[in-house]
Order: structure tokens, then C-alpha cells, then sequence
């Protein structure tokens, strides 16, 4: 009996161990296949946006600044009565050659410096040749010239000639002007202005020269 148990239990073991031996060795045989695990992409509940930063950009602005007033040439700008004076002086001095009234006004050219001024009276000393000659009428002598209340010239007051000569100088001038008209030369150099007029003949853009040292003109 005890014989017959062992040899049952000795064939079942070679029987198992012929089993496992065989599935071993059996080409045949599928390999054990191990299958990764897929996972699905994870999607995003929210999107973080960063704020926006906006930029403040200042607003310039260019205001012009005022230009200084120019000397020389380009005082006349700053000198309005210059033409004015020029014109009214040489109607009156140049009578004959520049009739007062015309049309086209007086084409001479006037130099003058200014020997005084009382309220509304301005003393000149003057010289004026018609501009289309340099042989043609000039004239020179002293000169009242009366403003208006708004500083426009309203009349140019010459000397008669001769015998009224003396009368009108000390009915038109006050002393201290006489004085100076006696001594005429230590004020007005008569050559320069012959000079300047000639200058100004060739070149009509150059103003007299009382304009061009910068001397106001009432």
C-alpha cells in the first residue's frame, strides 16, 4: 500500500515537471504580452492671461518762443514810420521834382537825423535826391514834422527860402533845435548821406541810415 502511494505520487511529479519542461521548450508559445496603460492628455480647466499694462505716453507741446527783434537791415520792420517819414520829407523838400499828391508818391531818397522832439512835433535835419538820377534835384535843410494823435504823419514844415528863412527857423524851432540847425555839421554828415543815397539807388532794399543804427522814430 505505502509502495503504491509513493509511486502515484513520484508519476505525478514527473508528469508536472514534463509539463513545465515542454511549455519551456514549445517555440510556439506566445510570450507574455504586458500592455502599458494609456492615459488621456489632461486638458487644461483655465488659461491664466497676465493683465495688460498700459503705457501712458505724455503729450509735448512745442510752444514757439518770441525771436529777438533784429538791428540793422531789418529794423524796418521794427521802425513802421520809416517809409512814411521818407516819402512826406521828400514831397515836401523835393516840391518841384515830387509834386505833392501823386500817385505813385515821391521816388526820391531821403537821409535825415532827428535834432529834437517836443509832444507831437518831431525837428529833422534832412537831405532828399529823386531816386532815378544821381545828377538829378536834391534838396536839404531842416524840417517839422507833425504827427497826429495816432502818431501818423499829418504835415512836413520847411523854411521858406530868402528873406523868410530866418522868421520861419525861429518860428518852427524851439531854441535848443536852432542851436543845433546853427551847427548842422556836428550833427549830419551831408557826404555819408550822398553816399548812402547812392548805395541805396543800386539796391532799393537798403533803408536810410538813421534806420540802420537803430534810432526810434517817433
Amino acid at each position: 500500500m505505502r509502495y503504491h502511494l509513493w509511486r502515484v505520487i513520484g508519476l505525478s511529479l514527473i508528469g508536472m515537471i514534463a509539463m513545465v519542461v515542454g511549455v519551456s521548450c514549445n517555440p510556439s508559445a506566445s510570450p507574455a504580452v504586458t500592455t502599458a496603460a494609456v492615459t488621456s492628455p489632461v486638458t487644461p480647466t483655465s488659461t491664466f492671461t497676465p493683465p495688460a499694462t498700459s503705457v501712458s505716453i505724455p503729450t509735448v507741446t512745442v510752444t514757439p518762443t518770441e525771436q529777438p527783434t533784429p538791428t540793422g537791415l531789418q529794423d524796418q520792420k521794427s521802425t513802421p514810420h520809416w517809409a512814411e517819414y521818407e516819402e512826406s520829407l521828400a514831397e515836401s523838400m523835393l516840391a518841384g521834382a515830387c509834386p505833392a499828391g501823386a500817385e505813385s508818391g515821391c521816388d526820391a531818397l531821403c537821409e535825415w537825423v532827428i535834432l529834437g522832439h517836443r509832444e507831437r512835433e518831431v525837428y529833422v535835419w534832412a537831405l532828399c535826391q529823386v531816386a532815378y538820377s544821381d545828377t538829378g534835384p536834391a534838396a536839404s535843410g531842416p524840417a517839422v514834422i507833425r504827427l497826429s494823435p495816432g502818431g501818423k504823419i499829418e504835415a512836413v514844415l520847411i523854411p521858406r527860402d530868402g528873406v523868410y528863412y530866418g522868421p520861419d527857423i525861429r518860428k518852427l524851432f524851439p531854441a535848443g533845435v536852432r542851436k543845433k540847425i546853427r551847427n548842422i555839421g556836428a550833427y549830419f554828415d551831408s557826404q555819408a548821406a550822398m553816399a548812402h543815397i547812392a548805395l541805396r539807388r543800386k539796391n532799393r532794399a537798403i533803408p536810410p541810415m538813421i534806420v540802420e543804427k537803430g534810432t526810434p522814430l517817433p
